[in-house]
């Protein structure tokens, strides 16, 4: 399930720290809980869901120390948004 409200209502954006394929990395940080995290922006290429919502949820609840630990995710009209550790 997808985080209520937008990103931009709960982080800022600091810089970009690199692109791929599918989407481009920045470093943001919570404007309440001060906390520095990683953001990947994934452009929606077509009118079709995101195959992976069901495996975010999944990889939200794990924590090990070989595993990106995911904390949100968030859709809008053009983009998906996911928050992650930084490393």
């Amino acid at each position: 399930m997808c985080r209520v409200g937008t990103f931009d209502e709960h982080y800022a954006v600091c810089g970009k720290l690199g692109e791929g394929t599918f989407g481009t990395v920045y470093k943001v940080k919570h404007k309440t809980l001060n906390l520095e995290r990683a953001l990947k922006m994934i452009k929606k290429r077509d009118k079709s869901h995101f195959s992976a919502f069901e495996e975010i949820e999944v990889l939200k609840k794990l924590d090990h120390v070989n595993i990106l630990k995911i904390y949100e995710f968030y859709e809008a009209p053009e983009y998906y948004y996911i928050i992650t550790d930084i490393f």
